[in-house]
């Protein structure tokens, strides 16, 4: 199995605790959640102005996404609303 998640380098991947076809992937400053049962993504978000590092899904709740990125070391929290009304 393969995600094709775009054109450039992969900066970094987590897969949820919580429900374990999900999985969080960080590509330049894109984020995005895939659905392993669909095999594409359901949620994209773009961070401006920051070249995302690592990204960790919550092990409390598959709706939340934290993001530490480039230059300045940024720590964002993404709240994916998509998942809050399933």
């Amino acid at each position: 199995m393969s995600l094709d998640c775009g054109v450039g380098p992969l900066s970094t991947v987590d897969w949820s605790l919580s429900k374990s076809s999900l999985v969080g992937v960080a590509l330049g400053s894109n984020i995005s959640y895939w659905d392993l049962t669909k095999m594409a993504p359901v949620w994209k978000s773009a961070l401006r102005n920051d070249l995302v590092r690592h990204l960790k899904i919550a092990a409390f709740s598959e709706n939340s996404i934290a993001t530490v990125g480039l230059p300045n070391y940024n720590v964002k929290v993404c709240i994916m609303k998509k998942f809050l009304n399933e």
